[in-house]
Formats: C-alpha cells, sequence, structure tokens
C-alpha cells in the first residue's frame, strides 16, 4: 500500500509541531522549577550581643542585636546565655519560618553554620 506524497509531508509537519509544543513546554517547566528553587544569597555574618536563647537538643536559636537590628539566627547546637558578645558564620536567611517544635513562627531567620 503506497501513501501519497502530500499525506506523507502532512504526517511528517504534524509530527514535527507536536514534538516542538513539547519540547517548548518542558523548557519551560524546567525553567520556572530553576527560579523557583534558587536559594536566597547568603547573609553576612552575624555579630553582636545575644539578647534571647531557645535552646532545643539539635539546635540554639538566638535572637542577636548588633546596635540597630535584632536579627534570630539557628545555629548548631552551642553554649551562650543572654548578654554574651557572640560572631555567627554568614548563612541563609529563610521569611516566615514556622518551628512544629517550638511552635513558633520567626517573621526572618537565618541558618548559620556556628559561631567564626
Amino acid at each position: 500500500m503506497r501513501i501519497g506524497k502530500s499525506k506523507f509531508l502532512f504526517g511528517v509537519f504534524t509530527f514535527l509541531i507536536a514534538v516542538s509544543f513539547i519540547c517548548i513546554s518542558v523548557d519551560n517547566a524546567d525553567a520556572r522549577r530553576r527560579r523557583r528553587r534558587r536559594p536566597p544569597p547568603p547573609v553576612s555574618e552575624t555579630v553582636g550581643t545575644v539578647e534571647q536563647v531557645i535552646q532545643n537538643e539539635e539546635i540554639t536559636i538566638v535572637q542577636i542585636n548588633n546596635g540597630s537590628t535584632l536579627s534570630w539566627v539557628a545555629t548548631p547546637s552551642i553554649q551562650v546565655s543572654v548578654g554574651d558578645s557572640i560572631s555567627l558564620r554568614p548563612g541563609n536567611r529563610i521569611n516566615g519560618q514556622h518551628m512544629r517544635r517550638l511552635n513558633r513562627t520567626f517573621d526572618s531567620i537565618i541558618y548559620s553554620d556556628g559561631p567564626n
């Protein structure tokens, strides 16, 4: 059975258009996903005086006063007391972070690897 030239070309053309649409949708979905996963820029080191301390088995959350602002910083468990001067490594800031174990939402919190 022979297929006419025009039917063959129409089939090839339809196939190429379908493949083009699939490629465009996959590329757009990947671009959107990459944009969403981009981590926030790291915050420079946090230096100041400890105002509050929240201890957990795994992490320590401290509120640090650097003279002009108060910042919440989460770090692996460390020994620190209110009034101590502290310098913590740079980290990433997360806005609106809820911690179930503490039943608390922080407007903004920085995740640091620990003291300098």
